[in-house]
């Protein structure tokens, strides 16, 4: 979906179809790519791609942010795809929504670290069952010594205030740029 976004922004505003770059097709997926890990622990990501193409003016170049927002807006069908089968193991598992406290996706486009680039596989976690009995199968890799997982934690817990701010400031910028005027309509971007 964000292959396609860009590619569509990017025709509409240079009138260059990338679909038919195969070069510049690799480069939008390797961004894309990135931009989806990057939008499963931030609100923003940056999309930069120097010389994407070049025409007779000379080179072109792709410099644009997707909001966690707007990705969730391009992916809002696959969304509204989950709603059955969500209620159906809802069902299933005899839980009402209003027990529910949090829905954790793994894997796709999500991640469990608040910043992507410093996650490291710690484990996975299995779970099984149904209705009323359930159980979770916990592996723990043997990648890491314990006293690498020790200082991951410091590191964690000492930056975690850092990491809160620059999350409530992108959050806040997300918030400012898709505030609504009363008839729906979003307010316009200033000085893009």
């Amino acid at each position: 979906r964000i292959v396609d976004w860009i590619a569509l922004s990017f025709k509409r505003d240079e009138g260059i179809d990338l679909w038919k770059d195969t070069q510049a097709l690799q480069r939008l997926f390797e961004a894309a790519e990135k931009a989806k890990m990057e939008l499963s622990s931030l609100t923003q990501a940056n999309i930069s791609l120097p010389f994407i193409t070049s025409t007779a003016d000379g080179p072109k170049h792709i410099e644009t942010t997707l909001t966690r927002a707007e990705f969730e807006e391009l992916c809002s069908d696959l969304f509204d795809r989950l709603k059955i089968p969500v209620e159906n193991s809802l069902k299933e598992a005899e839980i009402l929504y209003k027990d529910l406290d949090e829905v954790i996706l793994v894997g796709g486009s999500t991640r469990e670290s608040d910043f992507v680039r410093d996650n490291k596989f710690l484990g996975s976690f299995r779970l099984n069952g149904t209705g009323k009995k359930q159980e979770i199968t916990v592996t723990v890799a043997n990648t890491l010594p314990i006293a690498e997982v020790e200082r991951m934690a410091n590191e964690a817990e000492k930056y975690a205030e850092e990491d809160k701010e620059k999350r409530d400031a992108i959050d806040t910028k997300n918030q400012a740029k898709f505030c609504c005027l009363p008839d729906g309509e979003a307010v316009p971007a200033v000085g893009r």
